[in-house]
């Protein structure tokens, strides 16, 4: 997917975008505003998207929320006996303290529109419901997760709606009503977009995103959407080496590009569930990153 760009970033010892690093590698998280102008533009013409997933039904919104009692996370995995999968590179984060905090760092998401990827059990999904958002639409792959994404969305009514879909496909764009647009030289849309990613999606997801910031399209037809994702420490540092730094790469170099990346917290190992397995080529600390893409 996306021939052109991915030979853009990868060619001269860039970074593979299906093999980045094994499941085990250490979650990271960053947070990407859209620049308001570019010095030139990449030319590429982006894979049409397919697919769209299916879209629950949400009830008519409140003008103030807050979530009633529910089952803890931990209470949600035993209810509906979840499992991270290995294969999947899933790691949960079950610290609503840990969560809240995470959501903080995007910004004030009072009556914001929120797209969550892969929101999983719904952790990172509470916190960013019980931050008073105008809507909150989450994209699940992984159909186990289904059930105790509903129970979020009956207990807050019009606030979140759940598309059992790929993120890779799913049409943004048509995700949030088409008034929240914004010029690209403008202040961003009040959008946000949150996520704590897994290591088979996250590279390619980033690629698709860079693409998507050069043309304008995909989550920044709205203008300069910003965006708060979980990476890999690996991926992370690439993202946000220096020039002449070990980890410097065309990733690094395409990513700053568009964005100003910043490192805003670091995340131990031992918050996740499973806790990530590092092995002798990986490092063991996790860290939350926030990209920002402001004009050049």
């Amino acid at each position: 997917m996306l021939p052109d760009f991915q030979a853009v970033l990868f060619a001269s010892g860039g970074v593979n975008p299906t093999n980045e690093v094994g499941p085990g590698a250490d979650p990271t998280a960053l947070r990407l505003l859209p620049v308001g102008c570019l010095g030139r533009s990449i030319a590429t013409t982006p894979e049409p998207c397919t697919a769209p997933g299916r879209v629950m039904a949400s009830s008519p919104a409140l003008s103030t929320f807050r979530l009633p009692p529910l089952p803890t996370i931990r209470e949600i995995i035993k209810l509906f006996k979840l499992r991270a999968l290995k294969q999947l590179s899933q790691n949960f984060l079950l610290d609503l303290r840990l969560t809240d905090k995470i959501v903080r760092k995007a910004g004030n998401l009072t009556n914001a529109y929120v797209y969550e990827v892969g929101p999983g059990p719904g952790g990172i999904t509470r916190s960013i419901l019980n931050a008073n958002v105008a809507e909150l639409l989450v994209v699940e792959k992984d159909s186990r997760f289904i059930p105790g994404l509903q129970m979020l969305s009956d207990a807050a009514p019009g606030k979140l709606r759940i598309v059992h879909g790929d993120v890779l496909t799913y049409k943004m764009e048509r995700a949030f009503p088409q008034s929240l647009k914004k010029k690209w030289e403008d202040d961003p849309p009040n959008i946000h977009i949150i996520g704590n990613l897994p290591f088979s999606v996250s590279t390619p997801l980033i690629i698709k995103w860079l693409e998507n910031v050069s043309c304008r399209n995909g989550p920044f037809a709205y203008g300069r959407t910003q965006m708060t994702l979980t990476f890999q420490k690996e991926v992370a540092e690439r993202l946000t080496a220096n020039t002449g730094g070990k980890q410097r790469s065309r990733l690094s170099i395409m990513a700053q590009y568009l964005c100003n990346v910043q490192h805003i917290l670091t995340i131990p190992g031992r918050a996740f569930v499973p806790k990530p397995e590092p092995n002798h080529c990986r490092m063991s600390e996790d860290m939350y990153y926030k990209i920002r893409l402001f004009h050049p």
